[in-house]
């Protein structure tokens, strides 16, 4: 045996004791473990290898722009995977192998070497990974991917609102875009606007997909609109499920800069499924823009902006007097306005649309070949009278605006819709009030309580402005109706025109005594309003009339014929003429609702006592009525609601009395003048918790008010109580919070009062309204001195304060002494208070909601701010 056959073992065994006695014994021990983790390294190579392989093949021959890099990283991920493999072979074997005593050094040594190489492979797998998220799959689009030319008509009065929606395209932070507005604002004619904007824009999109999205159909839309945009070929699509379609679109869609517009979504989309992908995965700058009619279904719509992007919404409102004006003389091949006659009826004709363009297009095509002033004048009758047979509403306005009222979740709202074309064109309705009608109509029932009900019926409202069958007014506490969806719900509830004589609703006695108002003797509803009826006189009778609704009129007194058992609504409110309910009511066995409020009725009949189904009885501001008999209230046993404010003096403790004795009353009203009034409220827990609307006038020895208890308190007003100089807000009961007291309270007046502040106000989250007038110890609105660590810093002071009215109050100096963000604050008025000299504002405050500051010149100029610049903020909304 030579010496070179004896050293090399020896060599062999020493590296090897070496390497197990070093920092490199890692490689040994750690061998197994990092042969796992080569092993699943691998296998994700090889995934993302044929990833890229099925990515190109679903591109259905769409050419690579990064084809060479491409390319080479494929041929690295195989090269790399088979290197691999070998490795994984070789340590599968190792450690299989047995060893004998004498040879463990040498399996030892076989082990480091082996761990060095499997490191080193890990690093290199793991590089070649890392080298795929660096390029994506781009794809070269056929020529109609970018955007299809879609024919538009002229608009008018769109630029602000597609400018607007335009910079949302353009801002890299904004992910989806919500358009909403009711059925033919013009949605659509923006939306291809917006399609054909880029005939003629650079801004790097790869394609421009329109789907025009249908009810049933709408995943599938989308899916299809993307196929035909991106070219995939009919092997890789056809007996294909959603999920496989979507992972293809996905993939393509990941590499693009993309633009999807969807046309009058009406239901929830799930737009990940269909194979949208999330936008933080996609090229920076894809956009979603989708129309729709409700903005229900916004949130209905799953979006896909991911953590990094927004969504914005635009709302299309109606056209003003002079773009209506404008879009309408656009269907005319001559011009309207040079005939004085016509053009006084073409407005009157556009005045009815309201600015809504469907209608102004439809009526102004009906009426292009019109030239005689005649015509005009039939139209504007046409119109006004009967709006339904006029030219194209039925066939083209109607079916346009339907389909928000079809897709109401339930046969309740549909109802609640329906039953507000019985209020006038134009007019704003109390909410309130509308909610009170719901109820006694039998819309809204089977709750535990009236409170409950009145929410569910704020709910329904929220729910019709969300469809946009309903729009919001000035005052939070209205709403209203457009006239032309208004012309549809009077269309819908005679059974789409068949039935004219289901319900009358008329301001117009002139046109009533045309027709006869016999015609109408089988109508459910009757709806009359305004002036003009000073007289009505019918021997006929209304057997069958369920509704009757008669306000602002200067009627004196009501046909019996109305007075029939089957009525359950009677709504005679603010008619100030009328002076009496005739005995007849006694008859109204199935009445729900009676509200005489407004009125010069002198006294209640004894007879009202019979109405055993009454459960809302409204005589607020029945400033005459002196007489209310004993042993009608006693008798009213489904009474829950019961309002008399403003309204005179007489008898207030027995009244409550009576009151407290109603088992079913939930809600109370009342105007209270006497201590002895006041003393038994305050002595009952039971009608203080069912106050919510309270006045006290002219009660002189009363220091002091306790309102802890009024839970459901909204609506408090005093006025001309001498002695009154505080009101106590901690409630007496542990049981009870400071938010329990005040959580509804949004309306307070104090009148000719002693009282020096109204701190206590800063617990009254949800107030609305607050009016200061000649209060003459009022040195600061909110005192000095009040717990900053009582007050939640995520609802400041006066968050929900929209009109504030200070006048008469010489000693005031402040308001706060703290500035006050008032984020809902519309309008204050300031008169006669020399010594406020500032007032709790700094640039934020009521910032995009103040609209008039109210006051004399000479304060205004007097006021002192702590930075000039406020002045000029502010000084535009000032109106001496």
């Amino acid at each position: 045996m030579s010496v070179t056959d004896l050293w090399t073992p020896i060599k062999d065994v020493a590296t090897c004791f070496w390497g197990c006695t070093t920092s490199n014994i890692e490689y040994i021990r750690d061998l197994e473990k990092n042969l796992e983790s080569l092993r699943y390294l691998v296998y994700d190579l090889n995934g993302k290898n044929e990833d890229v392989g099925e990515a190109i093949k679903i591109g259905g021959g769409l050419q690579l722009k990064n084809k060479n890099e491409v390319k080479a990283w494929q041929q690295r991920a195989q090269d790399r995977g088979k290197k691999a493999e070998k490795i994984l072979e070789k340590g599968d074997l190792l450690l299989k192998k047995k060893q004998g005593c004498c040879s463990k050094l040498c399996h030892c040594f076989f082990k480091y070497k082996l761990g060095v190489t499997v490191s080193e492979e890990i690093d290199e797998v793991k590089g070649v990974i890392d080298d795929r998220r660096n390029f994506q799959l781009d794809f070269v689009l056929p020529p109609n991917a970018l955007v299809d030319k879609l024919d538009v008509k002229p608009t008018v009065g769109s630029d602000s609102t597609f400018e607007k929606v335009w910079e949302y395209i353009e801002d890299p932070s904004v992910g989806m875009i919500a358009i909403y507005g009711m059925g033919g604002v013009g949605k659509t004619t923006l939306l291809k606007k917006i399609n054909n904007k880029f005939l003629d824009a650079h801004h790097g999109f790869d394609a421009v997909i329109w789907v025009v999205v249908s009810e049933n159909e709408g995943l599938g839309k989308v899916q299809e609109a993307v196929r035909s945009k991106l070219n995939i070929v009919n092997e890789l699509w056809e007996g294909k499920n959603e999920d496989s379609r979507a992972a293809y679109i996905r993939r393509i869609l990941e590499t693009k800069k993309f633009l999807l517009l969807l046309d009058d979504q009406r239901n929830q989309l799930e737009l990940l499924k269909a194979g949208v992908p999330l936008l933080d995965n996609t090229v920076a700058g894809s956009k979603v823009v989708f129309t729709t009619r409700s903005e229900d279904v916004i949130g209905k719509v799953k979006d896909v902006c991911g953590r990094t992007k927004t969504m914005k919404r635009i709302k299309v409102e109606c056209l003003t007097s002079e773009d209506s004006l404008q879009l309408f003389a656009m269907n005319f091949d001559y011009d309207i306005f040079a005939d004085e006659e016509v053009a006084k009826h073409a407005k009157d004709v556009v005045e009815e649309c309201k600015g809504l363009p469907l209608a102004l297009i439809t009526i102004g095509r009906a009426m292009a070949s019109k030239r005689d002033s005649e015509a005009w004048q039939h139209a504007v009758t046409q119109l006004r009278g009967y709006p339904t047979q006029f030219p194209g509403m039925r066939l083209d306005v109607f079916p346009k605006l339907r389909f928000s009222y079809d897709n109401l979740s339930d046969d309740v709202h549909n109802k609640c819709f329906l039953y507000c074309s019985l209020f006038p064109e134009d007019y704003e309705i109390n909410k309130r009030q509308l909610i009170n009608l719901w109820i006694g109509e039998g819309f809204i029932k089977d709750f535990g309580n009236i409170h409950q009900a009145r929410n569910h019926g704020v709910d329904i409202i929220e729910n019709l402005k969300l469809a946009c069958l309903l729009e919001s007014c000035e005052s939070k506490d209205h709403i209203k109706m457009h006239d032309v969806l208004r012309d549809m719900a009077s269309w819908l509830i005679c059974d789409e025109g068949e039935n004219q004589q289901k319900v009358l609703m008329q301001r117009d006695p002139e046109w009533i005594r045309a027709q006869g108002l016999a015609k109408w003797r089988k109508a459910l509803a009757i709806s009359l309003w305004g002036p003009y009826f000073k007289d009505l006189q019918t021997e006929t009778e209304f057997s069958r009339c369920q509704t009757l609704i008669v306000r602002e009129t200067k009627l004196r007194k009501l046909p019996r014929g109305f007075f029939f058992n089957a009525l359950q609504v009677l709504d005679l409110s603010h008619n100030q003429n009328l002076t009496e309910l005739p005995v007849e009511i006694k008859n109204l066995i199935r009445l729900q609702h009676l509200d005489i409020s407004y009125t010069d009725i002198k006294e209640l009949p004894i007879e009202v006592k019979f109405l055993s189904n009454l459960k809302i009885l409204l005589m607020n501001d029945t400033k005459k009525l002196e007489l209310l008999p004993p042993d009608v209230i006693p008798h009213l046993s489904s009474l829950q609601v019961f309002s008399k404010v403003k309204s005179p003096f007489f008898k207030e403790a027995a009244l409550l009395e009576e009151l407290n004795r109603l088992e079913k009353l939930i809600c109370l009203g009342i105007t209270l003048r006497t201590m002895n009034s006041i003393n038994y409220l305050l002595n009952s827990p039971e009608l203080q918790r069912l106050i919510f609307y309270l006045t006290v006038t002219e009660c002189h020895g009363l220091p002091l008010l306790n309102i802890s208890a009024m839970q459901h308190l909204e609506t408090l007003e005093i006025r001309a109580c001498h002695s009154l100089e505080e009101i106590k807000i901690f409630p007496d009961q542990l049981t009870l919070t400071m938010q329990d007291c005040f959580s509804n309270l949004s309306h307070v007046a104090f009148q000719d009062c002693p009282v020096k502040n109204v701190t206590w106000l800063i617990y009254a989250r949800r107030l609305q309204t607050l009016e200061l007038d000649d209060c003459h110890s009022i040195a600061g609105v909110i005192g000095d001195r009040f717990d900053l660590t009582e007050i939640d810093e995520t609802q400041p002071i006066f968050s929900n304060l929209k009109h504030l009215s200070l006048r008469y109050l010489p000693m005031l100096q402040t308001i706060c002494s703290r500035v006050l963000p008032f984020p809902h604050l519309t309008t204050i008025e300031v008169y006669d208070c020399p010594n406020l000299r500032k007032l709790p504002f700094d640039s934020s405050s009521a910032r995009n909601c103040l609209k008039e500051i109210r006051g004399e010149e000479s304060w205004w100029n007097g006021l002192n701010w702590d930075d000039p610049q406020l002045r000029k903020v502010f000084t535009p909304k000032f109106v001496k």
